[in-house]
């Protein structure tokens, strides 16, 4: 059975193509994501590099331990490997996902506000991000009001 979490928050949409020449896999598609707004506010790389503090028991960076008010995100998975914890502000429900940069359909990641966003990722990944405005405001990756704190992962040093 699918979860409702799984069903906000998708991993390489279910739109898509793949034999033995190519693979197509839809990114984002207005038509199946109706919430997700026309306008994209940034977009940016996050590179994993070899940290010394912020990791988990696995010796991954953490990265994220919060959620959005205003905005939805889409991520990349381009490089590397590592673990996706969600959890779901209004219902409570949360769900942890393995990530593979080689295989394509756990690479490609949207995740809507509200939800509860911590990945840890493999010194050498490569996460490409894009954020978009969900209402009138204009992007700032330093609202507090947009940017909440939720730690899911705690650094074991």
């Amino acid at each position: 059975m699918t979860s409702g979490l799984i069903k906000r928050v998708r991993i390489s949409p279910p739109d898509s193509h793949v034999d033995g020449r190519r693979a197509i896999i839809d990114i984002y598609r207005a038509d199946l994501q109706k919430d997700f707004v026309r306008n994209i506010a940034a977009i940016g790389s996050i590179m994993v590099r070899n940290p010394d503090k912020g990791i988990d028991e696995g010796g991954r960076a953490i990265l994220g331990n919060h959620y959005h008010q205003r905005k939805d995100e889409l991520f990349h998975l381009s490089a590397g490997r590592g673990v996706l914890h969600l959890l779901d502000v209004e219902s409570g429900e949360d769900l942890v996902l393995q990530l593979e940069a080689s295989d394509p359909r756990s690479t490609y990641l949207f995740v809507p506000r509200k939800i509860v966003h911590t990945y840890c990722l493999e010194p050498g990944s490569v996460l490409i991000h894009a954020a978009a405005n969900i209402d009138s405001q204009l992007y700032n990756p330093t609202d507090a009001a947009d940017n909440i704190a939720h730690i899911l992962v705690k650094p074991s040093r």
